[in-house]
């Protein structure tokens, strides 16, 4: 019989299916196939049957001149992790499964759909957390589905399949975008002429393209720039498409409501930004609410004793500091209101593309003062208020400091203020 290698754990009826045409071998890890067990594959079996991480590249297949193998039956509709054309020049014959998972993948997309637009991971993760403390009328108050505009970019078996949810389910109008015209999207359909146009019309856009060097980082800056501001993303695809530093900075900067994804590239140039998980926003988020409540107590309690808003960083788990911009505003509105200076406290990574300073410089929320140096007060928990001696005493040490940045504009405004005399 010939030898077939599965390089997974399937069902047992697969796997009995199989044991019927050939002498299997099943692999019981779960992770893709090292480099070695490739060339064990190609070399010393008659037909493999692998999946998503078991990269057949151009150079395993360099490496085994005469493969004994002559057959990759992948088991999924991507093969971008196959290099076909070094797979056919060594005499190797690759096929894939169009059709098997398009409905599994449509029901998936539209439960990514919701858990962003209805806030449903952030739910789950509050409740776990521990952090509950009931229901309340706004509490995670999300995207009402019905009525809105789906974009899709590709409009192929899977686009079709969550179109007809998205329309015939939540009577939603659809816009796509597809490299070639499509005759009959199966729904009442408008095919716009670029991604770009895609992501301007739609409410929630949705990726159902194929992988591989034609669609990498299709979805980048230009995309999430265009989308609006209420809009959500969710990413079918493989997660090669989507430019992930483009993803992160338009969350960080409040660019796009929120997202969810079916796949990430994780390989080891990567590692999962905080804000690529649900639970972060919800983190975010309380600790920003209660914030509010506190600094505006403290302004009632205390209307004639108080100089400044100071901004203390929260710290992410890559060492960013991050904000909602609807935080942001509603500080400059408090410290407008109010007559007093908004300040970010212990600034530490500069005016780079990460940092606290950035967060305020995306939402056009201009601080009135920026400490680099000395903090002001002990350290307060993201936000509070601060008098005007304790302004004076951070920058009684911090001024040798601060001269040193005499080219920054920042540093030169806080200079003059300073000068003046205004709050010290």
């Amino acid at each position: 019989m010939p030898k077939l290698l599965i390089t997974r754990p399937l069902l047992p009826r697969v796997r009995e299916a199989a044991c019927a045409l050939a002498d299997v071998e099943e692999r019981a890890e779960t992770t893709p196939l090292s480099e070695a067990e490739m060339l064990r594959a190609l070399r010393e079996f008659d037909a493999v049957l692998p999946t998503l991480g078991d990269l057949f590249s151009a150079d395993i297949f360099a490496r085994v001149s005469q493969p004994r193998a002559r057959m990759l039956a992948n088991f999924g509709v991507g093969y971008n992790h196959i290099d076909v054309e070094a797979a056919r020049a060594a005499g190797v014959q690759v096929s894939n499964t169009p059709g098997a998972v398009t409905d599994a993948t449509a029901d998936i997309a539209m439960m990514l759909i919701l858990m962003t637009c209805r806030r449903a991971a952030e739910g789950g993760a509050l409740l776990q957390s521990g952090a509950w403390d009931g229901w309340n009328p706004t509490q995670l108050l999300g995207t009402h589905v019905t009525g809105k505009v789906l974009g899709v970019i590709g409009m192929g078996r899977i686009g079709k399949a969550i179109a007809r949810r998205c329309h015939y389910g939540f009577d939603m109008p659809v816009v796509f975008f597809n490299r070639s015209p499509v005759a009959e999207p199966g729904v009442p359909a408008r095919q716009l002429g670029s991604v770009a146009e895609v992501a301007a019309a739609a409410d929630v856009l949705v990726t159902a393209l194929p992988g591989g060097p034609a669609t990498r980082h299709i979805i980048g800056a230009e995309v999430f720039e265009a989308m609006k501001p209420t809009a959500h993303f969710v990413n079918i695809a493989r997660g090669e498409i989507v430019d992930e530093s483009a993803l992160i900075e338009a969350l960080r900067a409040g660019r796009i409501a929120g997202h969810q994804v079916g796949h990430l590239r994780l390989d080891d140039r990567f590692e999962l930004d905080p804000l690529l998980t649900s639970a972060h926003f919800e983190r975010v988020e309380q600790a920003e609410r209660k914030a509010l409540e506190a600094v505006k107590q403290a302004l009632i309690d205390n209307p004639h004793d108080i100089a400044g808003l100071v901004i203390e960083p929260i710290q992410g788990e890559g060492g960013d500091n991050h904000f909602r911009g609807e935080f942001l505003q509603a500080l400059r509105r408090i410290c407008d209101e109010h007559g007093i200076v908004l300040i970010i406290d212990e600034v530490q990574t500069g005016f780079g593309r990460t940092g606290t300073f950035c967060a305020f410089e995306a939402q056009d929320v201009v601080p009135d003062i920026v400490v680099f140096g000395k903090p002001i007060g002990n350290g307060h928990p993201l936000a509070a208020v601060v008098t005007t001696r304790e302004i004076a005493d951070a920058f009684e040490t911090g001024m040798e400091w601060f001269a040193t940045f005499g080219g920054n504009t920042v540093s030169c405004a806080v200079g003059h203020h300073i000068a003046e005399g205004r709050w010290l």
